[in-house]
């Protein structure tokens, strides 16, 4: 009877602590991330890997392992995709993004997957990202001044000028980078440079019959091949993804 009811409450136990590590909980996804981090390493073609025997013999819970394991599978079929294809994929990988949208709006907005707010994060789960400085979705800003009669014109104003360059493949998404401008900005206390950008770009207005440019930003940068993106979590490929096709479009 006393070994019945050990059993009982040890069973209890367990799935009270799996209920409590969900990935509806963006906090908690965090939490983990940053435990599996250690034992994640990234390839030259930013495919990750998770050395899954060394994080279990170093007592990393049950989840907190799947969350290693389904991190890394993530970025690698996103990396893999933009190698097969030259792009990001328009709605890649909706069973892992369903699984971690929870965490991707916890980093986007500063509000737990549960609904409530959420203390500052460390820098270790992704450059801020956290209830005081979330990763906004900023307006564009139109700028009229000063016009140009021609789409070069204002293009090289863009680049000589204020510093923008083109876009780094994959970043533009379209897969022609043209009209796609990138200024690398130094954004929420990041320490990885790069990780953020302002954006530009140029358009017509056809009244006017001149040509001006758009910029906006700061925002997760998906040059996502020029810079150490596992520095900043081994989901930050997957997230930039997200951000920029699901919550800021």
């Amino acid at each position: 009877m006393r070994k019945a009811m050990i059993a009982l409450v040890l069973a209890v136990l367990a799935s009270t602590l799996f209920a409590a590590e969900s990935y509806a909980d963006g906090k908690g996804v965090a939490t983990s991330l940053s435990l599996a981090k250690q034992y994640i390493s990234m390839n030259p073609d930013h495919t990750l890997n998770f050395n899954y025997a060394k994080a279990k013999r170093a007592g990393l819970s049950s989840f907190t392992l799947q969350i290693g394991r389904d991190c890394v599978a993530y970025n690698n079929q996103i990396v893999n995709e933009i190698k097969k294809n030259g792009i990001y994929s328009a709605k890649a990988n909706p069973v892992f993004a369903k699984k971690f949208e929870p965490f991707f709006l916890y980093m986007a907005t500063g509000t737990s997957g549960s609904g409530g707010s959420s203390p500052k994060s460390s820098m270790s789960y992704m450059c801020g990202g956290d209830q005081s400085h979330p990763h906004t979705c900023y307006n564009r800003v139109w700028l009229s001044s000063p016009p140009y009669t021609a789409q070069s014109q204002v293009m090289a104003y863009v680049q000589n000028t204020l510093g923008y360059h083109v876009t780094y493949w994959p970043g533009c998404y379209s897969g022609s980078c043209w009209n796609d401008f990138t200024k690398w900005v130094q954004a929420y206390d990041c320490p990885v440079w790069g990780a953020f950008r302002s954006q530009a770009q140029t358009y017509k207005n056809n009244t006017a019959a001149k040509w001006y440019y758009w910029t906006q930003g700061p925002e997760p940068n998906p040059e996502v091949f020029s810079y150490n993106t596992l520095a900043i979590s081994p989901l930050w490929i997957p997230y930039v993804q997200w951000w920029h096709q699901s919550y800021c479009n």
